[in-house]
């Protein structure tokens, strides 16, 4: 049995033990750096804020808001899959945005039916997939802006949009 020890082995100078059992040496856990989520979120909000006043320009007739860009972002975080995509995650949401803004831009959007996850809520644009132009702009940007954490859930960001409370004192 090797070094499998069992409590009925009372012959064994060891001491009692259990088979599978054994202390290890404390794993080192990665831990994310506030400091580092908090940049990250900061940089992330100022870059959909200047997508949102670029894109208002008064030519457009249909404006986004800062919330909007958020949701959008955060969403495609959401069922972001790199086994799919191939791409970070802040790539992927970051060229869905961009793919967004064409649309709201009067731009014919191509559906790729692949991408259809069932889901709770139907959402149109996961037929939409970014073009490669989405993902070289979403590259630029992350560059240009120093956006290169790689976050593991989108929900450990600070970029939620605001939502008030509704409390009656």
């Amino acid at each position: 049995m090797g070094d499998c020890l069992f409590m009925g082995d009372y012959n064994n100078e060891k001491g009692l033990g259990f088979e599978n059992f054994g202390l290890r040496e404390e794993e080192q856990i990665e831990k994310e750096d506030p400091s580092e989520v908090v940049e990250f979120s900061a940089g992330l909000v100022a870059l959909l804020a200047s997508k949102v006043e670029v894109h208002n320009s008064p030519e457009i007739d249909n404006p986004v808001s800062l919330d909007e860009l958020r949701t959008v972002y955060i969403n495609s975080a959401d069922c972001y899959s790199a086994a799919e995509v191939g791409k970070t995650c802040c790539e992927w949401a970051l060229a869905k945005v961009n793919m967004f803004l064409r649309q709201k831009s009067g731009e014919k959007m191509t559906p790729n039916y692949n991408h259809i996850k069932a889901s709770e809520q139907l959402d149109i644009s996961e037929i939409w997939t970014p073009s490669e132009e989405d993902y070289a702009k979403a590259n630029r940007e992350m560059k240009e802006n120093n956006l290169n954490y790689e976050f593991q859930d989108v929900n450990n960001l600070y970029i939620e949009p605001y939502k008030q409370l509704d409390i009656e004192w």
